[in-house]
């Protein structure tokens, strides 16, 4: 299998891009708060993840057949979806409407990537209406579109990355503050990071 989508229950995707990413899923996976909202707009999910506790029961009769429900609260809906995407081999997962409304549950579920980087064989990105976060964690290189602003966060402290393509280096940049290295503009069409070790980094790109 591909491309599996999961939408979370933040705010619903509305840009041109979010909603060729919904459309185009080769399996949706819905957060139990979110199937409502996916529904009541006409797509329908191929299964719904989660404990159940935000999804009107009219509708778990409704779609009783494609819902893996979860009562395990170590645990959120997001990582109850992920954990079910992982049994179909994915290439890619793509989480979708992991933002807005309540800002602790966007700062939880973008902190999430770093585990799911860490805990999953495919690569796990999150794109909204403003861009996309995605992870890696050692020396790479990336196309990126040049004029495009892009930050970077990791919590370990003694990183140190070389980088290139970017209008401000990243060379002097001691990660003891999350806004370090945030707000920076890609400079070339490829850019390139050197790391000193090992280490997750959460890169967001602009639209």
């Amino acid at each position: 299998m591909k491309r599996i989508v999961i939408l979370a229950d933040g705010t619903y995707p509305s840009s041109e891009r979010t909603l060729k990413i919904l459309r185009n899923a080769d399996l949706l996976i819905c957060c139990d708060g979110a199937a409502e909202k996916a529904i009541s707009r006409g797509v329908i999910p191929d299964f719904i993840a989660g404990d159940m506790d935000s999804m009107p029961i009219e509708l778990q009769r409704e779609y009783s057949d494609i819902i893996r429900k979860s009562d395990c609260q170590d645990t959120n809906d997001l990582t109850k979806a992920v954990e079910l995407a992982k049994s179909f081999n994915p290439a890619q997962v793509t989480i979708l409407g992991a933002t807005g409304r309540r800002e602790d549950h966007t700062l939880g579920n973008i902190s999430l990537l770093a585990e799911y980087a860490q805990e999953c064989p495919f690569p796990v990105d999150m794109v909204t209406d403003h861009g996309r976060f995605f992870t890696i964690n050692d020396s790479t290189s990336f196309d990126a579109v040049p004029g495009t602003a892009i930050s970077f966060f990791t919590f370990d402290q003694s990183l140190r990355i070389k980088s290139k393509g970017l209008e401000y280096p990243l060379d002097e940049v001691i990660f003891d503050s999350l806004w370090k290295a945030s707000l920076n503009i890609v400079s070339e069409s490829k850019v390139s990071l050197e790391f000193s070790h090992p280490a997750i980094v959460l890169i967001f790109e602009a639209e």
